[in-house]
């Protein structure tokens, strides 16, 4: 939760986020409770009921916590998580590192804890890196790329807490999407690079970590969903943060209210995914039913007499206005629906669709 933690002091850099319709007819209605963290009671998240939850507060070094959340369903096809508890802080490799033998990839320990000697990795690299380490040996890329309106926004809140301090915080939004054999994943990752007047060094920090995976592609957008949901509920409970703002110094106090500031954009974003995706969800493939806000076929699709249709984790193909459905293999081939919105079969390899 507090990676950025002690980031910008000068020297070396210390360690520092309901009911609906499901997609398919088959698909229960899911409902969120609220469940609070069993450690420290340092923050409070709406997950889906019925599903086998973990996590808590997780502390890695002195100052350098981390909050997490995993949920699972009850017949452990979907897996969401928020944050990561074995997720470092790093520090970019530097000569006079190098003479120490702190070369790259190594973990070392700072005076509050260990940390990772990497090189700068933007989002949609980190997103890469983390489902290759934690959620698939050998991925099939579906999509990756960084959010640059997001990353401007994130970056643009935290910049003048970063210059109160004397030092710079460039933000980095992406994800990435992927498939595994026949399960579908995601994953959205934050990182922050900061620096400082007084010298070369400079240190980053993943601070907002998100995905999904799913074995059932019938309800790939129902995990997606749900984690949008547990990133957009997710609150620090205030008692908690004033002794954790305590017990490090106000340098670090000034630290945590660029935190927040960062918190508010990722959480913004996440409400309006989730909203979105809840709409996706209730109306998988609306035909010519155009949902409020969603934009209408072009001239050009409409004289193709074609739309375009995207599946829980980015894959889009163009297909034709004359069926209202579709729903898309593991292999990206896209197939009308049967009537009533079913799959074109029952082989359990389908993902519904929407309208881009």
């Amino acid at each position: 939760m507090r990676r950025l933690a002690l980031l910008v002091l000068a020297g070396a850099v210390a360690v520092p986020c309901s009911t609906f319709l499901g997609a398919a007819a088959e698909s229960p209605p899911l409902t969120f409770v609220r469940w609070v963290d069993p450690a420290e009671r340092s923050f409070s998240v709406e997950v889906p009921q019925g599903w086998a939850i973990s996590g808590g507060t997780h502390w890695i070094g002195q100052t350098d916590v981390r909050a997490y959340a995993r949920a699972e369903s009850p017949d452990r096809a979907l897996r969401v998580f928020v944050d990561d508890p074995d997720v470092l802080g790093r520090q970019i490799p530097n000569p006079a590192y190098a003479q120490i033998g702190w070369t790259e990839g190594r973990v070392v320990q700072s005076g509050t804890g260990p940390i990772m000697i990497q090189r700068f990795l933007t989002g949609s690299q980190y997103a890469q890196t983390y489902a290759t380490l934690r959620l698939c040996k050998n991925p099939r890329w579906v999509r990756s790329g960084d959010l640059g309106a997001l990353s401007n926004q994130i970056t643009a809140s935290i910049q003048p807490f970063a210059r109160s301090m004397g030092g710079s915080a460039q933000a980095s939004a992406g994800e990435a999407s992927f498939t595994c054999g026949d399960a579908q994943g995601y994953v959205f990752a934050t990182t922050v690079l900061v620096g400082t007047s007084s010298g070369p060094i400079q240190g980053w920090a993943v601070y907002k970590l998100a995905g999904f995976t799913s074995a059932d592609p019938a309800r790939s957008m129902l995990a997606r969903y749900a984690m949008e949901h547990m990133q957009a509920t997710w609150t620090v409970d205030p008692a908690w943060e004033q002794a954790y703002q305590r017990r490090i110094n106000d340098v670090t106090g000034r630290v945590i209210g660029m935190q927040n500031a960062l918190s508010a954009q990722a959480r913004q974003f996440s409400s309006s995914g989730a909203s979105s995706t809840l709409g996706k969800l209730n109306h998988p493939n609306p035909g010519v039913h155009v949902r409020p806000g969603e934009r209408k076929p072009t001239s050009v699709n409409t004289t193709l007499g074609t739309k375009e249709v995207c599946d829980a984790i980015g894959r889009c193909q163009s297909v034709s206005l004359s069926n209202d459905t579709y729903f898309m293999d593991h292999s990206g081939n896209v197939r009308p629906g049967r009537a009533g919105g079913a799959p074109p079969d029952n082989s359990g390899v389908w993902s519904p669709t929407y309208t881009q």
